[in-house]
């Protein structure tokens, strides 16, 4: 008896419940319809919200999906942060600008680009710099001709008199020394050789690797003594050997300029002069796109060339402690006296120029810089 008497207690609370909660629902259901009525004409009879989607739908379906591989192959140092880096940020701005578009990028030493080639690897774009070009030129695509670079410069990026490769970031060299330079006239006419207790100090560190810096110095009639040469197989080698004392100047790159500049601030090197040399830059990135794409494929690779020597990504340039191939003034700081330096008319050595050829110019430049 006393089980039954619970469970019906218990049945009528719920019964009262129940049709509690169907007021309130009745209620919210009767205001949800009230809104509804009140604002959804304003929404569904806009036809301007139909169109916009519409357009948008249209857009995105009209167009097929690009996807471009481009191999980043680097000969000499850059600036003061990564050029792949740069290279993927003005990829993504191009894909602002065609959503459909994507261009993935991909670094390679020479000897990976060396292998790629010879296991018939090929992208669709190329970003080089002197001394691997002789290996691409028969994967390449003649390019149109481009207005944004400067005349000197893109000669350079030619083969046959046919353009193959836009040159799209420049560097220059630098002389840095310890202390102050006395005599401007010959740059090094204040490198000598020197001695602290037993150990000797040579006059200058110059990295060698894919480029021609003695072809720089010859530019600029300098002339020294052979033994006052500290000739190292890379560039970093050089910038270490001069940090660390081995060395009284060192011929670098704008990469060494900001590493220098960063000691000092730092306190870990002494007060330094730079002399920014210009006249001659073999120390040029170029992008080329090779010849073996379809036709929509080959439409946007060199679109993409042509964007990289635009304004809007020279002047980013900036930000990487790097210069631009149009010649315009985009540096604010202590670096638009390199800037300014670099805008004279400048001789460099053909992107496409064998390696063999490169060497054998160095030797010939070092005798005639270092007697």
């Amino acid at each position: 008896m006393r089980l039954s008497f619970f469970k019906k207690k218990n049945t009528t609370k719920t019964f009262h419940e129940t049709k509690k909660y169907k007021q309130v629902f009745c209620v919210v259901f009767c205001l949800v319809c009230v809104a509804f009525l009140v604002f959804s004409p304003a929404i569904i009879f806009d036809k301007n919200n139909y169109s916009l989607s519409l357009n948008k739908y249209l857009q995105q379906n009209s167009k097929s999906q690009v996807v471009l591989s481009l191999y980043h192959i680097e000969t000499f140092e850059g600036g003061s942060a990564s050029r792949k880096t740069y290279l993927q940020r003005q990829a993504m701005k191009y894909n602002k600008l065609h959503n459909n578009c994507y261009i993935i990028v991909n670094s390679l030493t020479p000897q990976e680009l060396d292998l790629n080639i010879s296991q018939k690897n090929i992208p669709d774009m190329y970003s080089f710099g002197v001394g691997v070009g002789d290996y691409l030129i028969g994967f390449l695509s003649q390019l149109e001709e481009n207005n944004n670079v400067r005349k000197d410069l893109s000669n350079y990026g030619k083969k046959f008199g046919k353009t193959y490769a836009y040159p799209y970031i420049l560097s220059g060299y630098a002389l840095i020394t310890k202390g102050e330079v006395v005599d401007g006239q010959n740059i090094l006419s204040n490198i000598k050789n020197t001695r602290v207790g037993k150990k000797e100090i040579k006059g200058i560190s110059v990295g060698c690797e894919y480029t021609n810096p003695y072809a720089c110095l010859l530019s600029n009639n300098a002339h020294g003594q052979t033994n006052s040469l500290a000739q190292f197989e890379s560039q970093y080698e050089a910038y270490a050997n001069f940090v660390s004392g081995g060395s009284l100047s060192l011929l670098g790159t704008a990469r060494d300029v900001s590493r220098v500049k960063n000691r000092e601030l730092n306190g870990k090197i002494s007060p330094c002069s730079y002399q920014y040399l210009g006249k001659y830059s073999d120390l040029v990135q170029y992008i080329s796109v090779t010849n073996n794409l379809d036709k929509t494929k080959s439409f946007y690779a060199q679109d993409f060339a042509k964007f990289l020597t635009t304004n809007t990504c020279q002047k980013d340039l900036t930000n990487y402690g790097l210069f631009s191939v149009d010649n315009e003034n985009y540096y604010q700081d202590e670096f638009s006296y390199y800037e300014e330096t670099l805008h004279g008319e400048l001789t460099s050595i053909s992107a496409f120029a064998p390696f063999s050829e490169i060497s054998s110019m160095r030797e010939q430049n070092l005798k005639s810089v270092f007697n």
